[in-house]
């Protein structure tokens, strides 16, 4: 029994580490960028099961936009380019990378300025969060986002997908009893 258990609590410790654990639980977006010369450039956006950081005070305000262009979160975040150690260092051309939380109707998210209030970046989470509820059918926020996002952008919304297999199934199956006859 005792092996049993030290089994199980193995197993639970591997899946919190890989992350599996929270799958169907929290989400975040994951938004890569780099900043050269004042310029904010995307490198890439990706949904990943795990929690949110909490984001104190920084330089740059951040903002999470719906298909619809509400707001719904705000918060600041550091300049990556202002290095803190034994003495204040300013770096030109760095990478960095703001984590959100996943929110089924988020769309886009923006990057500004504080000081100046100049939009650096806007960055459209469309792909990613598509790319992730396509391979996270299961997930019960995937299905909310897939039809927020469906705007007639070329995203298939899965009540679409699912009529256009049986719609298919259909054909194929009148076309195979033609055969037949």
């Amino acid at each position: 029994m005792k092996l049993v258990a030290c089994l199980a609590a193995l197993g639970l410790l591997l899946l919190s580490c890989t992350g599996l654990a929270a799958e169907g639980g929290s989400k975040v977006v994951v938004v890569h960028m780099n900043i050269k010369e004042g310029v904010v450039t995307e490198l890439y956006s990706k949904v990943v099961y795990n929690y949110p950081p909490s984001y104190l005070r920084g330089q740059f305000k951040s903002e999470v936009l719906s298909a619809d262009g509400r707001v719904l979160r705000e918060f600041s975040v550091w300049d990556p380019r202002v290095r803190i150690g034994r003495e204040v260092v300013f770096v030109d051309n760095v990478n960095f990378t703001v984590v959100l939380p996943f929110s089924s109707d988020m769309k886009t998210f923006n990057l500004y300025d504080k000081r100046t209030g100049e939009k650096l970046i806007s960055v459209d989470l469309t792909e990613a969060i598509v790319g992730f509820c396509r391979e996270h059918r299961d997930d019960p926020e995937c299905a909310e986002a897939l039809k927020n996002l469906d705007s007639g952008e070329g995203f298939a919304s899965i009540a679409t997908v699912a009529v256009i297999v049986a719609l298919a199934g259909l054909a194929a199956a009148v076309l195979l009893r033609k055969g037949k006859k």
